[in-house]
This record gives C-alpha cells, sequence and structure tokens, in this order.
C-alpha cells in the first residue's frame, strides 16, 4: 500500500486484482480500486495499461513480426506438444540460455500459450489462441 500511494503521488498509474470481498487481505486492492486504481481481471489488462503509458511517451511495445512469437516460442511450443517439461531440460535440449528460455515462457504464459504446473515445469495449453 505504500509502495501504490507513493505511485499515485508520483502521477504513476496505480493497478490493482480485486479480491474477495469477505477476505481481510482484500481491503487494499478493493480500497486502491475505490481511490482510482485500474482493474486488472487479467494479463492482458496489465499489457493494456503498458501500451497506453508507452503511447503517452510517444513508444510503442514491440511485438513479434509473425504475431505467434520468437523462434525460440516456436521451439518451445514444439518442444512442449510432446509433454511438459523443466525449464532447465528446455534450456538444455534448445541449445538456449536459461534467461532467454524464461523471458520466452513468460511471453507464452502471458499470451495464453503455456502455463505452468510447477515452479520450474510447464506444460502447452491446448485451449490457447
Amino acid at each position: 500500500m505504500i509502495t501504490a500511494n507513493f505511485a499515485g503521488a508520483l502521477g504513476r498509474e496505480v493497478m490493482a486484482v480485486p479480491g474477495h470481498v469477505e477476505h481481510a487481505l482484500s481491503q487494499g486492492p478493493h480500497d486502491l480500486l475505490r481511490d482510482g486504481a485500474v482493474l486488472v481481471t487479467s494479463a492482458a489488462d496489465v499489457l493494456d495499461c503498458i501500451d497506453s503509458a508507452l503511447q503517452f511517451a510517444g513508444l510503442k511495445r514491440s511485438r513479434p513480426k509473425s504475431g505467434r512469437g520468437s523462434s525460440l516460442e516456436e521451439r518451445i511450443v514444439e518442444r512442449l506438444a510432446a509433454g511438459p517439461a523443466d525449464v532447465g531440460d528446455l534450456a538444455q535440449v534448445l541449445g538456449a540460455d536459461l534467461s532467454s528460455v524464461l523471458g520466452a515462457l513468460t511471453r507464452l504464459e502471458v499470451s495464453g500459450r503455456v502455463s505452468s504446473l510447477s515452479q520450474s515445469t510447464y506444460r502447452l495449453r491446448h485451449d490457447s489462441p
């Protein structure tokens, strides 16, 4: 709440995810929403806020030209089509560094193409866009 209050005082966009109305820990996000925070119900809401901020600054968020992701992302999707895989194993099999694989997995998760089964294991979502 302190960070959100400082951000608001500096004119920064504040986002909040609502919680159950009867849960005590939901009071903070609900107060932020009441005070004008942006309602976040999905990753797309966060990306929309980023796009708005970049547009205000005269910039654009870079997106892959193919519309389906980078070649590393596509190689990860192809590998996950065979079944769930550990991040370390993906990096080793694909010959990529761990940070690149983690970045690609994050983008794929935000886009709804993969989901995590645990902290380090991912699977392909069959209901993905």
